[in-house]
């Protein structure tokens, strides 16, 4: 029970001292760097081959690392690069007009570059919540690496292409001194339909391929000077 008070008591002292923090942070820092990384939560994806059949992808979740810059632009409104890599493993694909599904050893993996307008609330605590979107270009991969039901022979295909990019976000970011604070970001990222080739797999029709649809909880560590 006394350990309990002793915890409380030293949460209490130093939530206390944070409202003071913000004030000269504001002051006096235009620029920060950013260092991110989270958990990427895929949605499904349509791949269809171009005169072919068709098949639902489906993914485990994956990672994202990511690092950007930014500049305060006016008080409650900052502008940022951010580029960033983020990867999920296939778990295996529905194949529509079989009825039956495949495992899947590949992989959807997004190498991409965004500019963000983030707005913020700065208060008198030393938490600030703040939301944006972004817009940019991924690279995005597909692998595939499955046995086909009808012949056994195991194909692998592995090609990508380049696709406008885009996402919302929400945060909050903790300033726990004047220089560094740890941010909390949810955000929606999204990708056009790509195409792919499906040389590998003994023919020369491309696949055309669902833009990606993922979730993404990120943790960071931020710098602002």
């Amino acid at each position: 029970m006394k350990h309990k008070h002793l915890i409380t008591l030293a949460l209490a002292f130093v939530l206390g001292l944070c409202p003071a923090i913000p004030a000269a942070q504001a002051a006096d820092t235009m620029n920060y760097f950013a260092l991110r990384g989270g958990y990427a939560m895929p949605t499904n994806m349509d791949i269809q081959a171009s005169g072919g059949s068709g098949s639902e992808a489906s993914f485990d979740n994956g990672y994202n690392v990511s690092i950007a810059y930014g500049r305060r632009l006016v008080e409650w409104l900052s502008a940022e690069i951010e580029i960033g890599w983020m990867e999920m493993k296939a778990d295996q694909m529905k194949l529509k007009n079989r009825g039956t599904s495949i495992n899947d050893d590949g992989k959807d993996e997004h190498f991409y570059g965004m500019i963000n307008l983030k707005a913020d609330w700065r208060n008198d605590s030393a938490f600030t919540p703040y939301l944006g979107f972004g817009l940019g270009l991924t690279r995005a991969t597909m692998e595939n690496k499955f046995v086909w039901p009808a012949t056994g022979n195991q194909i692998t295909r592995d090609s990508n292409d380049t696709v406008f990019a885009y996402q919302a976000f929400v945060g909050v970011l903790w300033s726990f001194s004047r220089n560094w604070g740890l941010e909390l970001r949810g955000r929606y990222f999204g990708c056009n339909d790509r195409e792919h080739d499906n040389h590998a797999a003994g023919t020369q029709q491309t696949l055309d391929v669902d833009g990606s649809q993922i979730w993404v909880i990120d943790l960071g560590l931020n710098f602002a000077f």
